[in-house]
């Protein structure tokens, strides 16, 4: 049998699902370097509660090929080329693509857009990731602050003519018992209609997880992220343009929040 694996690249990657939003990004780059067309994808030790949410993430993309789950390509496969990019290597060296488009479909977006209709400045938030990892229920208050800090948070974009919209998965979910924010929480099958929410929003307040990611590497919406633990893999996932984003690595007042979301810092 002919083998077609002879202009691509075998990329084996692990990590969660924020880390494949990245490795996503930065493969143009690395098809570009090495003059391949497409890759295929080598999933290795994700954590369970999200692999098969990496799985549809990384199969919608027009430049990979097919996705293998926990196995590793055999050096008689004919790729032009084998990579590794398991965590210990950042930063990666092939930088984010420019105007990085992730994917959706009509679906999300009528989600989305049932979501925004009739809201005015849409704030998207994510202020906790549970269901990421083994040990994500431990961290929850180690990465982001508590449920009354977010709810003032909420009340104060209100009161500057801000719409706040609160994200996150099944295991995620809050009663916020509060008129001031709006509630678009999704589960595992459908955590992609975030994204078209995100990319019409007027800006990102969260913790550094996946959404954050979808709003910085648009280019264009302000992007505020509160990030107060595992510093070291920040590089990883920023782009070389980071005019609209925001990093704070202790709790910031909701002032200094609210400075840099250009709707709500216009006087």
């Amino acid at each position: 049998m002919e083998n077609n694996n002879n202009n691509k690249i075998a990329l084996i990657v692990s990590g969660g699902l924020g880390d494949n939003l990245t490795y996503a990004a930065r493969l143009q780059s690395l098809l570009n370097k090495e003059n391949a067309n497409k890759a295929d994808i080598y999933l290795i030790n994700t954590y369970i509660g999200v692999t098969y949410m990496i799985i549809e993430f990384l199969e919608r993309s027009p430049i990979i090929d097919k996705v293998y789950l926990n196995r590793l390509p055999a050096h008689n496969d004919g790729y032009k080329k084998l990579v590794d990019w398991r965590e210990d290597d950042s930063p990666l060296p092939y930088p984010i693509q420019k105007d990085y488009k992730f994917s959706y479909n009509n679906k999300d977006i009528e989600w989305s857009l049932n979501i925004l209709n009739g809201v005015h400045n849409p704030i998207i938030m994510y202020p906790y990731t549970l269901g990421g990892s083994s040990w994500s229920k431990s961290e929850k208050y180690v990465r982001s602050p508590k449920e009354d800090w977010w709810k003032q948070l909420f009340r104060d974009i209100k009161k500057l003519g801000g719409s706040p919209i609160v994200i996150g998965g099944e295991e995620e979910y809050i009663d916020w018992d509060t008129d001031d924010v709006i509630s678009a929480y999704t589960d595992k099958d459908t955590f992609f209609h975030c994204i078209p929410l995100l990319l019409n929003s007027k800006g990102y307040i969260g913790i550094a997880s996946w959404p954050f990611m979808v709003a910085h590497y648009a280019g264009n919406i302000d992007t505020c992220v509160i990030w107060l633990y595992n510093f070291m893999w920040q590089h990883r996932h920023l782009t070389e343009n980071r005019d609209k984003l925001n990093l704070f690595f202790e709790v910031p007042s909701n002032e200094e929040i609210i400075n840099t979301i250009k709707v709500l810092s216009k006087k």
